[in-house]
């Protein structure tokens, strides 16, 4: 028993602590542009969205700390088990899903709206990693089958419509590919053969409104009170935040009350306009280090799948924080990602905290055991 104990505290010991760090002052963040964002709404604490947020918290809390328990390997034995169970339920919201603002992406559990695209992300990682844990350089089935284990879930979320969170799933087995060592013209020709397909898939893979927001990126000037309303709105809220942040109530009132999702989607817009240039940046830094961190632990690991699990999760959070942050001031077509820690929402909270917890389960067994 002793020694168990012993076992647990020295793991505990290994454990990255900068991740938590960075993590929980992500979450600290979201929590106040949360409340910012609907100070001026009068309501109940407990009906407002940061108490939500809260409880999701305390429950993104525990599934992490449960992702921490078995060791990773546990998790390549459970990855094509897990990744069929993510597209089960992708394929529930294709015939039972509720539909909100024109998507079908959710699945109503009566205590809670579960949007399984989100838990996919990490089956995705864990069955890329499970594929190529042991593949050659030259193991073209291997990267096959990490295609097709993208391809599925792909076009599933794509229907719903949700373009953004199906790039980040194709984003996934790319970066992962090209980290198990998948040589650099391969690469440049999946780049190449993706750009070739772009315009097809525009046509007949987005729906209108899709297209409607990519021209409305191409031409900012262009249909400001239809398509370019979010962005607008969302560039003034940052703006009037200056350099420091506005503290003028009214002020903030005018210009965040416009701003769409501004709990969701655009909370990066509430951040700038409470806190200025200098908070905007401090949160692209602490997003950053993030990141970095992860990265680290991947570099890190010894073992194949476990470098591959870590490196998936950062890439997928790094590109998610990236397309949010580039849509809010616009750098990038507005697809609907949330802001990984910092946007409300259930599903996407514990989805980031498990995948932390992926992360800092290798950082704990950094070593062959």
């Amino acid at each position: 028993m002793r020694e168990r104990f012993a076992g647990a505290a020295a793991r505990l010991g290994r454990i990255h602590w900068p991740t938590i760090v960075f993590a929980v002052l992500l979450f600290g963040t979201g929590l106040l542009a949360i409340h910012e964002a609907e100070v001026f709404e009068e309501r109940p604490f407990r009906s407002t969205f940061v108490f939500r947020q809260i409880v999701w918290g305390g429950i993104a809390l525990v599934a992490l700390a449960a992702t921490l328990v078995p060791h990773y390997r546990f998790f390549d034995r459970a990855a094509l088990p897990l990744y069929a169970l993510g597209v089960v339920l992708l394929v529930a919201v294709v015939f039972v899903g509720v539909v909100k603002n024109n998507s079908k992406r959710w699945l109503d559990l009566q205590f809670m709206l579960l949007q399984p695209s989100e838990p996919m992300k990490i089956a995705l990682v864990l069955a890329v990693a499970h594929t190529l844990r042991h593949a050659h350089l030259d193991n073209a089935i291997a990267y096959v089958r990490a295609a097709l284990l993208a391809g599925i879930p792909f076009v599933l979320v794509l229907r719903q419509p949700d373009l953004g969170t199906a790039l980040l799933l194709l984003s996934i087995p790319v970066a992962l590919v090209f980290l198990a060592g998948l040589r650099w013209r391969f690469v440049l020709a999946m780049a190449v053969l993706a750009l070739a397909l772009a315009p097809l898939a525009s046509q007949f893979g987005l729906e209108p409104y899709q297209r409607k927001r990519i021209t409305a990126f191409l031409h900012p000037d262009r249909d400001p009170t239809g398509a370019n309303y979010q962005l607008n709105e969302s560039l003034t809220a940052i703006g009037a935040g200056g350099a420091d942040g506005s503290q003028d109530p009214d002020l903030l009132y005018s210009v965040l009350r416009r701003v769409p999702e501004r709990h969701t989607d655009f909370v990066f817009s509430v951040i700038g306009a409470k806190f200025g240039f200098v908070g905007s940046v401090a949160v692209v830094v602490v997003f950053a280090l993030l990141v970095t961190c992860l990265f680290g632990i991947a570099a890190r690991a010894r073992e194949p799948f476990a470098k591959l699990v870590a490196a998936g999760v950062a890439t997928f959070l790094g590109l998610q924080g990236l397309l949010n942050l580039a849509m809010t001031i616009g750098l990038a077509p507005i697809t609907g990602v949330p802001l990984p820690l910092v946007s409300y929402g259930g599903s996407s909270l514990v989805t980031t905290a498990v995948a932390l917890g992926l992360a800092l389960n290798v950082s704990m067994r950094p070593k062959r055991s």
